[in-house]
């Protein structure tokens, strides 16, 4: 190595590490005047030689070893200096994810989004939801305390979910017109088609499948018109103590049970009615001929 090239590297390591205070922090502000920031690139060095860069991380390191001065500290940080630069750019990537939401309601980013900070938001979302596991707790609670969706997929489909079960307490039934759209944009009666298809076939996931049978969702229209009918029953048995429903009976909410049970009565006479409501008349009660009780004309 030539000696005069040596000795350069070695002047510019002692500066680096010994420049004076007052000529680093006029550095500072000359470069945050001129940039808007206090985060030179590796190896920058101002017009006067000073490596600012290399000043900077030196500061950094003193800071991190508690060899810093509070003034030295107050006068730093108001220079705009970042201690951990992961770190602000969390804060900026959370800062980014609130302007989304706040001004569209959910955290739903598309994956080529740029904020209108000019910082690729939804590359950024992928990246966090690809590198969950690595984020650490208190990064992870910070996220899913904002509505942050960890699983883009699992989300849009608790989404279909949550619309289709409102369907169903609002009509009574969970049988969405195929055409049906919600005031969101869900095509829900498309949606819905395709989730029981997936449970048919055995394709969709098991606890996908254990939601929607637990709410009935599965159910098809004969299905629901005979659970409805047999609820029905269960009620009336419990309130008279029998199942000896009147052929006319109709129940304050429009089920026609007694129509109804007449006819699973001449199925189960001719034994054409299905094994599962057979056994479920047997546990009740229901008999294949409706009696004449006391006090019934």
């Amino acid at each position: 190595m030539p000696p005069d090239f040596a000795r350069a590297i070695s002047v510019r390591i002692v500066r680096s590490a010994s420049s004076g205070w007052a000529e680093g922090t006029a550095a500072c502000v000359a470069y945050r005047d001129v940039h808007g920031d206090l985060e030179p690139p590796r190896g920058w060095t101002t017009a006067e030689g000073l490596p600012l860069y290399s000043w900077l991380e030196n500061q950094k390191t003193r800071y991190r070893e508690d060899r810093t001065t509070p003034a030295e500290i107050t006068e730093l940080e108001r220079l705009g200096i970042l201690w951990n630069k992961h770190d602000h750019i969390w804060e900026q990537f959370l800062a980014d994810l609130v302007t989304f939401r706040d001004e569209h309601g959910h955290l739903g980013v598309p994956q080529k989004y740029v904020a209108p900070s000019g910082r690729p938001l939804g590359t950024q979302v992928t990246t966090r939801r690809t590198t969950w596991d690595e984020l650490g707790a208190e990064r992870q609670a910070e996220l899913l305390e904002l509505g942050f969706i960890r699983d883009r997929l699992e989300h849009y489909w608790d989404q279909g979910f949550a619309a289709w079960l409102e369907f169903t307490r609002e009509h009574g039934h969970p049988i969405v017109p195929y055409d049906h759209i919600t005031a969101s944009g869900l095509r829900l009666g498309h949606w819905r088609v395709g989730q029981l298809s997936k449970l048919r076939s055995g394709d969709l996931p098991p606890e996908r499948a254990k939601r929607m049978k637990a709410n009935q969702l599965d159910l098809n229209g004969s299905e629901l018109h005979e659970l409805r009918h047999l609820e029905a029953l269960q009620e009336y048995r419990l309130a008279q103590g029998h199942t000896e429903v009147p052929t006319d009976h109709v129940t304050a909410d429009g089920v026609k049970l007694g129509r109804w049970l007449c006819n699973q009565r001449k199925k189960l006479r001719n034994n054409t009615i299905s094994p599962d409501l057979a056994r479920e008349f047997s546990r009740l009660g229901v008999r294949a001929v409706l009696r004449k009780l006391p006090g019934r004309g």
